[in-house]
C-alpha cells in the first residue's frame, strides 16, 4: 500500500485519538482492543462500506483491511456492538481525522468530504 493510502492515514489519526481502554473480559470470549474497531468502521465509512457483514468480509479479501486489522478477525457481532459502545471514539477519530486531512491540504477522504457542496462537484 502507498504511504499516502486512506487507511494508513485512518491507523495513524485512531491511534492518536483514540485512548485505548481495556477490553471487556468474556468467558470464552476474543479479547480485542476497541481500536481495532473504530479503525475498520471509520475506514467502512470512509468507503461508503456500512454493513458489518460485508465489513467481516473484507477482511479477508482486501489489503486496507487487513492492514488496518494486523490479521484479527473479529466477527460482525462485534463490530455491531463496537458501532454502538464505542460511539464517542468513533465521532473522535472523525473529527481527528477531518483535523488532520485538512491540515494536510486533503479535501476529500475516500468519500467523505469536509464540504458537501464539493460532493456534487467531482
Amino acid at each position: 500500500m502507498p504511504a499516502e493510502h486512506l487507511a494508513r492515514l485512518v491507523d495513524f489519526v485512531v491511534e492518536e485519538a483514540v485512548k485505548p481502554r481495556p477490553p471487556p473480559v468474556t468467558p470464552g470470549g476474543p479479547r480485542f482492543d476497541p481500536r481495532l474497531c473504530v479503525k475498520v468502521l471509520v475506514y467502512g465509512y470512509s468507503t461508503g462500506i456500512r454493513s458489518s457483514r460485508l465489513l467481516e468480509r473484507c477482511w479477508d479479501e482486501r489489503l486496507p483491511f487487513l492492514f488496518l486489522t494486523r490479521g484479527d478477525t473479529p466477527g460482525y457481532r462485534t463490530l455491531c456492538t463496537a458501532r454502538l459502545s464505542l460511539q464517542s471514539e468513533i465521532e473522535a477519530a472523525f473529527v481527528a481525522l477531518f483535523a488532520i486531512g485538512g491540515q494536510m491540504g486533503m479535501k476529500r477522504m475516500g468519500r467523505l468530504t469536509d464540504n458537501p457542496a464539493t460532493e456534487h462537484e467531482t
